[in-house]
């Protein structure tokens, strides 16, 4: 399930803009990669035995409207357009990563509980 979620993403990312068709297999492997780097960075803190982690098809949305901008902003040079987009996709994660961290260290997720079920479950 999770290659299937790795080519639907990197299709969804590469197929947004011209420039960047050629290398969807580029993205294909930088989204497998997502699933092996994340599995190994959750399997020592999971009690449950299981990881669900990989990429997620809302991150790609998001990644998808980079690439559109991207590609625009780089039609004098087309060569500088796949390093711009694995470089703005690696540091977007990476403060989202960091986001997550604080959100976690100041117990600010305990805010879900003020939210009514509907709206929860509506976005799980």
């Amino acid at each position: 399930v999770k290659y299937v979620f790795a080519i639907t993403c990197a299709l969804m990312v590469h197929e947004s803009a011209e420039v960047f068709e050629p290398s969807i297999g580029i993205g294909v492997n930088i989204q497998l990669l997502c699933i092996i780097v994340s599995q190994f960075c959750l399997i020592p803190f999971t009690k449950i035995g299981v990881t669900i982690a990989g990429p997620d098809v809302i991150a790609a949305i998001f990644s998808v409207g980079m690439a559109e901008i991207i590609a625009e902003a780089t039609t004098d040079n087309p060569e500088s357009a796949l390093p711009t987009l694995l470089l703005v996709m690696a540091v977007t994660t990476l403060l989202s990563a960091v986001a997550w961290l604080f959100i976690g260290y100041f117990r600010a997720a305990r805010i879900v509980d003020y939210l009514p079920v509907c709206v929860v479950c509506g976005f799980l």
